[in-house]
């Protein structure tokens, strides 16, 4: 039988109160046995980011339509990432809860001690718990403090802090990778004035030890006020074991240097072409006329292998918020397509924006919306054809997990953290 968690919100003060739910199909089998199996690693399920089930059989375009209601337990907080899962074993974001019958949960606050520094004031993750042999490693989004707990039993085993600084946050998830993890730490200074910001680092996950840390764009020779931003805010790392390689995306820059912003202004007044100072990366280039549509890389790359005449070549994907999806090489970056062709598109019935990251298994892709309803849409892979659909009750937006003919959401998210 299929499960899926779904998550409800009865209302109950600021955050309200949700649900979680499994809808199961007649072909489930959701036995616990000793070793893990149908690992949903991370937000986005694998190494390599590819939010598929390669080894799913059971749910397919002739049997999603048989997936009905198994069972659903009421959180206490929003839920905004998607559920990990082991051994039938549900892993949620919010008040940390394990849900298997609840064998255990945690509220961060009194586990860690710490006092939240985000909007809501409140300790608080907002991603996807990372699965990394017996423990679970949760991001704290703010203070930016990474915890690692025991899976069993929910206890805290260590705490580290990835950055001292007060607008750091981490809303991505973590990847697990020979005994490190690797997560991106993003920022609420947007609007602020410039410092240094965002970063991709690597933390070995039993002693807690950072072991390195890269900045996205470099510190313009010491001088504030330059290029800043291009944090890492979505998905989790790829990693490509081959070439031994972490591979991260970022959203725009908060500012500009004073001198390019000056040319901007020249040219939005003024009829004849000025030429632009040059960028820091040794390009020169023509200001826009006017701001541009939102370039920002909302997830990490995704890793996949294609096929062409016979020749395997190992390509990373990602897509911009504005709606443009690259392809590049994974060894020298080079573009291989840009935008291609678009197989098809389905609208979305609820009317309503679908930012929820969709996921697939067995020519089956799962969707969600952010409607009130808390629409689940079921649809085949090759056609976009919806072939099931059902309301949740609140709105989904962490997105769905899957584990052996079971899948997996949260609903019941308004905070827009």
């Amino acid at each position: 039988m299929a499960h899926h968690i779904h998550i409800q919100r009865i209302s109950h003060g600021i955050l309200g109160i949700f649900v979680v739910v499994a809808v199961c199909s007649e072909h489930c089998c959701c036995i616990a046995t000793t070793r893990d199996f149908f690992i949903w690693l991370n937000r986005g399920g694998d190494l390599r980011n590819t939010r598929s089930a390669r080894e799913e059989k059971l749910i397919g375009p002739s049997t999603v339509g048989n997936l009905r209601l198994r069972w659903k337990f009421f959180a206490r907080k929003d839920i905004s990432a998607t559920p990990a899962v082991a051994n039938v074993v549900v892993y949620c974001s919010g008040e940390l809860p394990l849900v298997e019958c609840l064998v255990w949960k945690q509220n961060l606050s009194e586990l860690t001690g710490l006092r939240g520094t985000t909007i809501v004031n409140v300790t608080l993750s907002r991603s996807t718990p990372m699965i990394a042999e017996k423990l679970l490693i949760v991001s704290i989004c703010g203070p930016v403090v990474v915890i690692a707990v025991n899976r069993s039993n929910g206890r805290l085993v260590w705490s580290t802090q990835l950055d001292p600084h007060p607008r750091a946050v981490i809303t991505t998830s973590r990847t697990a990778y020979l005994g490190a993890f690797y997560v991106g730490v993003s920022s609420t200074e947007e609007g602020l004035p410039a410092v240094q910001c965002c970063s991709l680092r690597g933390t070995k996950h039993s002693t807690r030890a950072i072991l390195w840390q890269t900045y996205t764009l470099p510190d313009n020779a010491g001088e504030l006020r330059g290029y800043d931003g291009a944090s890492i805010y979505g998905s989790s790392p790829a990693i490509d074991p081959k070439r031994r390689l972490a591979y991260a995306a970022t959203g725009n820059h908060y500012t500009a240097p004073t001198k390019v912003r000056e040319c901007q202004a020249r040219q939005n007044n003024q009829t004849i072409r000025q030429p632009c100072p040059t960028y820091a990366s040794g390009l020169t280039t023509d200001c826009p006329t006017r701001p541009n549509v939102d370039a920002d890389f909302g997830q990490a790359p995704m890793l996949i292998t294609i096929s062409t005449n016979g020749t395997e070549r190992d390509i990373a994907v990602v897509v911009q918020m504005r709606g443009f999806a690259w392809a590049v090489d994974h060894d020298s970056g080079d573009i291989v397509w840009f935008r291609v062709k678009i197989l098809w598109s389905t609208a979305n019935p609820s009317n309503e924006i679908a930012p929820t990251p969709v996921f697939v298994a067995n020519g089956v892709m799962f969707a969600c919306s952010v409607a009130p309803e808390g629409p689940v849409f079921a649809m085949d892979a090759e056609t976009g054809k919806i072939l099931r659909s059902y309301n949740s009750g609140a709105t989904v937006y962490g997105g769905i997990s899957i584990s052996y003919g079971c899948i997996y959401h949260g609903n019941g998210y308004k905070l827009g953290l």
